[in-house]
């Protein structure tokens, strides 16, 4: 089953949600009462800081660091007119710290995992079945079904494995040296 990835809001979006929201509720109710129910809501609404405002200012605030940053430091879209129509909350740099550092350390954890249930050992214990080397960022795996570069599987393998839960198909545990040693024995 696929995870749906979230879509990232904007300052421009959320402005569009609560004016669309609003007219629906007018639309909705009749009367004086309703009326000022509406205008309740609009009052204890955070005010947001209009992309305006943030154009002539030329600076925004990010909500990751707190920090006061140039409008180029944010992923921003603009109009024909050079008008600012949307602005992402992050800046650029916590955006791309957020992605790397939570894809990468799943897919390690996923690889390592891997290794640990086709090499049937410990942590400590992951070692190469050919030559003995103990690194496991050197380890890999190695299919023997195939006689050619797709004997040794990549990190969307490795990723289809983990999801899978470890189906029964014989792997080798060695590492680069050996693997590409084995693929020049195949092609003599």
């Amino acid at each position: 089953m696929k995870k749906r990835k979230a879509k990232e809001r904007t300052l421009g979006d959320r402005e569009q949600e609560l004016r669309i929201r609003d007219k629906k509720l007018e639309k909705q109710s009749k009367g004086p009462i309703a009326k000022r129910n509406i205008e309740k809501r609009r009052k204890h609404r955070k005010p947001l800081c209009s992309l305006t405002k943030i154009q002539k200012r030329g600076t925004h605030s990010c909500s990751a660091c707190k920090e006061e940053k140039p409008v180029e430091s944010f992923y921003a879209y603009y109009d024909n007119a050079n008008k600012l129509t949307k602005i992402w909350p992050t800046c650029i740099l916590c955006d791309r710290k957020k992605h790397r550092t939570g894809r990468s350390s799943t897919l390690r954890e996923r690889r390592l995992s891997c290794l640990l249930h086709y090499g049937k050992a410990k942590i400590g214990k992951l070692k190469c079945s050919s030559c003995g080397h103990k690194n496991t960022d050197a380890l890999v795996l190695f299919d023997l079904r195939y006689k050619n570069e797709k004997a040794l599987i990549t990190l969307k393998v490795y990723k289809k494995l983990y999801e899978y839960k470890y189906p029964d198909i014989k792997f080798k545990l060695i590492c680069y040296n050996c693997a590409h040693a084995l693929l020049y024995s195949y092609k003599k």
